[in-house]
């Protein structure tokens, strides 16, 4: 095997290991998935649902697509 072509393999390894080591590190912590318990997470009360929208006595309105 060539030096070249031993150092492009080398640099090529090096490479992959320092992407897949960042790639891992931006990925949120997913170790809860690897022991099975299924955790949810609590609801955030800023973002809870708004109401349900209130009934009312008029017709419901309906669109169609013909002309």
């Amino acid at each position: 095997m060539s030096t070249t072509t031993r150092r492009t393999a080398t640099a090529a390894t090096a490479a992959a290991l320092l992407f897949g080591a960042g790639y891992a590190h931006a990925l949120p912590d997913l170790s809860h998935l690897a022991s099975g318990a299924v955790e949810h997470p609590a609801r955030d009360p800023a973002r809870a649902p708004a109401n349900a929208p209130a009934s009312t006595t008029q017709p419901a309105q309906t669109t169609t697509g013909a002309s």
